[in-house]
């Protein structure tokens, strides 16, 4: 298997991928055959589709999914940083009392 950079795998491995999950098409065309050879394209363009100040991501999750996780994640970090603080002085000041 032959892997062409991150994420990219070569015609063989490709092909092989494509027949392990299309077992019904025709084995004797290669992938890619009819489509543009893969020396024209670009594995590593230099733009990047953006909307509105950052990068465009697709997710496998919804908006209101994503937005539930930073929900949550935001309370956790907001919350978790003061209570996290506060144990550590209170570990100093007791081994300091310990002396």
């Amino acid at each position: 298997m032959s892997r062409i950079g991150p994420g990219f795998v070569g015609r063989a491995e490709a092909d092989l991928i494509r027949r392990e999950a299309y077992p019904f098409l025709d084995a004797k065309l290669p992938a890619g055959a009819d489509t543009v050879s893969g020396e024209k394209f670009d594995l590593h363009p230099p733009v990047m589709v953006m909307k509105d100040d950052g990068p465009f991501v697709i997710s496998t999750n919804s908006q209101r999914e994503v937005v539930a996780n930073l929900h949550l994640k935001s309370l956790l970090y907001i919350w978790g940083g003061p209570v996290a603080a506060l144990w550590g002085l209170w570990e100093i000041l007791n081994r300091l009392g310990q002396r």
